[in-house]
């Protein structure tokens, strides 16, 4: 038999938790609905500290869905989340070169459905409002967003020079993945470069697209309009179409750039 239990608390000072629902524990099953709403995410640094070297400065997570789990067929595990999700008020410093990194207003998912066996990933749409990002190559020609990723082996010893023979791992079907339309309001990228000399800086602003009917599906592609200006001034135009999801990453992209100023570029 199901039992029903139902759970209001606050969680990080300022956030809430609402869940509810059904579970049985033998075999183990649920079918929970959960409202998260403003939960801190300074929480998770620890965990971003393992894989990152960024500070999380601000953020709050807020969402609403329903979570259904069986573990009626121990080799066969089944998980559903339908929902939606989204990061607000976020930001966060490149502890390399003690610069920002990342912020948005809100970054969130809406009609996110998830399910494991088949594995499946769709969401009717992806926006990011309001987003800011520093892009930094050093003069030792290091892109900040591949060295701001920890290195897995830093600071652990290698055992033995032997190489490991893995085991066989059966073949798994392509997961169906999808993502109706992905949305991009407001957005400021900063890049620079002070590799080249002299050093170039460049600002994209005003950055603001739209991506729809992006799939798995071999036969699929998705269309891209992108619009910004570079250096608040000089107009950028990217379009077309695209499928990194595909075997073959396919693209077929068109951009236009009108009214440089080229003295950003001389000495």
């Amino acid at each position: 038999s199901r039992a029903s239990f139902e759970l209001n608390t606050r969680v990080n000072k300022k956030g809430r938790l609402s869940l509810g629902g059904k579970f049985a524990s033998d075999p183990l099953e649920a079918s929970l609905k959960a409202e998260l709403r403003e939960v801190d995410l300074l929480a998770v640094q620890p965990y971003v500290d393992q894989h990152y070297k960024v500070l999380v400065t601000r953020g709050n997570l807020t969402g609403k869905g329903k979570l259904d789990l069986s573990f009626a067929s121990r080799d066969k595990p089944a998980l559903k989340f339908e929902g939606d999700l989204a990061v607000n008020d976020f930001s966060s410093l490149d502890r390399i070169n003690d610069a920002d990194f990342v912020q948005w207003r809100h970054f969130g998912v809406s009609g996110l459905a998830f399910n494991l066996s088949p594995l499946r990933l769709a969401a009717r749409e992806l926006r990011l409002d309001d987003f800011y990002s520093r892009l930094i190559l050093d003069a030792q020609g290091r892109f900040n967003l591949r060295e701001l990723a920890t290195d897995p082996d830093e600071g652990s010893e290698v055992a033995s020079s032997s190489p490991a023979v893995a085991a066989p791992v059966p073949a798994q079907p392509p997961a169906d993945v999808r993502l109706d339309r992905l949305v991009l309001t407001g957005g400021a990228i900063n890049y620079s470069d002070r590799f080249v000399k002299p050093n170039y800086d460049a600002k994209l602003a005003a950055v603001n697209g739209m991506m729809t009917g992006l799939s798995a599906d071999p036969g699929s592609v998705a269309q891209l309009e992108l619009k910004a200006a570079l250096d608040g001034a000089a107009p950028v135009a990217i379009s077309g179409q695209l499928n990194p999801l595909r075997q073959d990453q396919f693209m077929d992209l068109h951009a236009q750039v009108t009214g440089i100023d080229l003295t950003s570029l001389s000495t």
